[in-house]
């Protein structure tokens, strides 16, 4: 038989401590703590990166700590500022340089922050291409579907032309890769079609769902990883809270860092260790020590 007896510390108002007793052959007890987290009580940082101190009790003998839930306001978007931007590249293959034929006309596409459905991005991107294309080509896009008998197969096919003897080209960084459905780091030459009309088509199917896959990193973690849980937002809607709920904390719990210190940081972001910006709204969760 297990009880939990529970109560709240007078000198740390964000601190619940809890002592758990076995009856049964083990004959143990286990101490624990619960820590209320709020991102606005923050003493630096931002809301999804800050550096808070926790009411832990003094010369705790914690070893272990645990996400036991977490309310994520999911306020990041689509496209970010700083994440917004590719590059569209038209050469001049008729043209000679030092290196050899290719004149080289780079300019830069920019994208609107915010969440977007395909179809937005799609009007979006056709608008972009064509005001600024430094040669004057002409671009068409076309979302799910090559033409109109195909099936739906959620990848872009974009077709230029007026080439002029150029070739069109994406240039990615990692921005815009997944709605584009292309490599990220990587250059996307046009490939010749007919009549001096180029295509590039996705190689992945596009992504427009906001971030789904979040990690929270924290100082707390004695691991190389600093990963303190991982949270899913499946189905959540844009501009509503995702809550996670431990159903196993110490099956979760991570190794606790030694630290003279209460005060520690907090850092959500993507599976890829991006930060995620969640525009102002506050992080709340609880911790548990044992």
């Amino acid at each position: 038989m297990e009880t939990t007896t529970v109560h709240r510390s007078s000198a740390y108002p964000n601190l619940r401590l809890a002592t758990e007793s076995r009856s049964d052959s083990t004959d143990r007890s286990r101490s624990s703590a619960y820590v209320k987290v709020n991102s606005a009580e923050r003493s630096d940082g931002h809301d999804s990166d800050f550096t808070i101190t926790l009411d832990l009790p003094p010369h705790h003998k914690f070893t272990r700590v645990a996400l036991e839930q977490i309310s994520i306001p999911k306020t990041y978007y689509l496209i970010e500022k700083g994440w917004d931007t590719f590059t569209l590249r038209e050469t001049d293959e008729t043209s000679e340089t030092t290196e050899g034929k290719g004149v080289a006309f780079d300019v830069s596409i920019t994208f609107p922050e915010g969440n977007c459905s395909y179809q937005d991005f799609t009007q979006q991107l056709v608008f972009l291409l064509n005001k600024n294309s430094p040669r004057g080509m002409t671009y068409v896009v076309n979302f799910n579907k090559m033409n109109s008998n195909a099936f739906s197969t959620g990848k872009y096919y974009i077709t230029v032309s007026n080439t002029k003897g150029g070739r069109a080209h994406f240039v990615l960084g990692n921005a815009l890769a997944e709605q584009l459905g292309m490599r990220p780091n990587a250059t996307h030459a046009f490939t010749d079609v007919s009549g001096g009309v180029q295509q590039l088509k996705s190689e992945f199917v596009c992504n427009f769902e906001a971030e789904e896959t979040l990690l929270l990193h924290s100082s707390l973690v004695d691991e190389k990883d600093s990963i303190l849980q991982a949270v899913f937002a499946n189905y959540t809607a844009p501009f509503t809270k995702i809550v996670y709920v431990n159903p196993d904390p110490r099956l979760n719990s991570r190794r606790l860092l030694q630290a003279d210190s209460n005060s520690f940081t907090f850092r959500l972001t993507d599976e890829n260790n991006l930060p995620l910006d969640i525009h102002g709204q506050n992080l709340v969760f609880t911790l548990i020590f044992f």
